[in-house]
């Protein structure tokens, strides 16, 4: 029989085990996580800031217009080397954020909903993506020889944002959502660049353009992708895009809070079970069958039962042997002093065909259940009482103390 100690080091090995599942869990869901506590944010973002494009649409219009001076500026690479370095989230306000939000940007082929700010800067770039300063303005009224520039960091621990762009093909579709108005574009150019390469975003004469730019590869950051699509009527099988865009997020959402919720209910049951088995293993109780076990059954004086695991392959021992007894008088079995688990009796049985053994007792758990009393101390007490249904309608009782 499995002592005390063996049981403890069972007890401190399965919860290790758990905790490290656990953990790796958690360090495997972080980025997942993460991802949709931003897009969380966006949507907040978003909804506030409509909110305050509806109750006064005609200032909004007038400050985004008033952007559109930036234009005159230079066109340069958006990242800078301090921003390549350090990733961390810049703790700005949400209304700071609000207020400097333009619209939206959706890519359908990799399931993305952003945020559009006004600019490329570093806050900006650690939450969402910005327009180039430099570039042609992100309005539906752009027209042939424009380019709209729109930047997004790739390989942020916090948010997924353009990590999926190298994902895109030529003939998907990105859109824009701007002065209350969807725009789209469909890509028909993918080119890498190194930084200093400006020219490839230049506006071209008789088109209308948007690029999307992001460092790659991730974490080396030493080249440019740049995603480019021509300006195509916005229908509405694209709007059916952006509503399933966000129906698939809300899927993932919740199967992965179904699934957080199905491993933290196993490692509980999984806990719980080890600890059950740690109190039973210290608990000692008595194995006792009544008299008139079975009307018309026959005992021979030579009649002994034995002791066996709960599946009958092992035979246990008491002090270095078996542990076999004979009735009573009154045709009483008693095995003393058990660890409280399952077990199987073999009889020894005399026939014919002399002496061997056979299957007497097989239990099958009905119920079981904890119980808290107390002694004269004043100390709680845990008592389990576990009953079996037997075959051949034997009732037995196990009481552990």
């Amino acid at each position: 029989m499995k002592s005390t100690k063996f049981a403890i080091f069972q007890f401190v090995m399965q919860v290790a085990i758990v905790v490290f599942l656990l953990v790796g869990f958690g360090l495997a869901a972080y980025p997942f996580v993460a991802d949709h506590l931003s897009d969380l944010w966006h949507r907040q973002i978003q909804s506030e800031f409509r909110a305050r494009m509806e109750l006064s649409n005609q200032d909004y219009k007038d400050q985004q217009k008033a952007n559109a001076k930036h234009m005159e500026e230079r066109l340069a690479d958006p990242y800078s080397m301090e921003s390549l370095i350090d990733m961390r989230t810049n703790d700005y306000p949400n209304k700071w954020y609000v207020d400097k939000a333009i619209g939206e940007l959706y890519i359908p082929i990799i399931k993305e909903q952003l945020t559009l700010f006004d600019e490329a800067n570093e806050p900006v770039l650690q939450r969402g993506v910005g327009w180039v300063r430099g570039s042609d303005y992100p309005s539906p009224d752009n027209g042939p020889g424009t380019r709209t520039v729109v930047a997004g960091h790739s390989g942020l621990p916090h948010a997924r944002l353009f990590n999926n762009l190298p994902d895109v093909k030529k003939g998907d579709l990105f859109i824009f959502y701007v002065f209350n108005t969807y725009f789209a574009y469909e890509v028909d150019d993918i080119t890498r660049v190194l930084p200093n390469q400006i020219d490839h975003i230049a506006p071209v004469e008789g088109r209308n353009l948007a690029t999307l730019v992001t460092c790659v590869p991730i974490t080396i950051n030493s080249h440019r992708l740049l995603v480019t699509g021509f300006r195509v009527p916005f229908t509405p099988e694209m709007m059916d895009m952006i509503q399933g865009i966000r129906r698939s997020r809300d899927q993932e959402r919740w199967l992965w809070i179904a699934g957080t919720l199905a491993a933290l209910a196993l490692a509980y049951w999984l806990i719980r079970n080890a600890w059950r088995a740690l109190l039973l293993s210290r608990m000692r109780g008595n194995l006792h069958f009544k008299n008139g076990l079975i009307k018309g059954h026959l005992f021979h004086e030579e009649t002994t039962f034995a002791l066996l695991n709960a599946r009958g392959k092992k035979n246990l021992k008491r002090n270095g042997e078996y542990y076999i007894v004979p009735f009573d008088e009154e045709f009483n079995v008693e095995f003393t002093k058990l660890p409280a688990r399952v077990y199987q009796v073999h009889e020894m049985v005399v026939d014919d065909k002399g002496h061997h053994w056979r299957l007497f007792f097989k239990p099958k758990l009905k119920k079981e259940k904890y119980e808290i009393v107390k002694n004269n101390k004043k100390k709680k007490k845990r008592r389990q009482i576990v009953t079996f249904k037997l075959k051949k309608k034997r009732f037995v009782k196990i009481i552990e103390k």
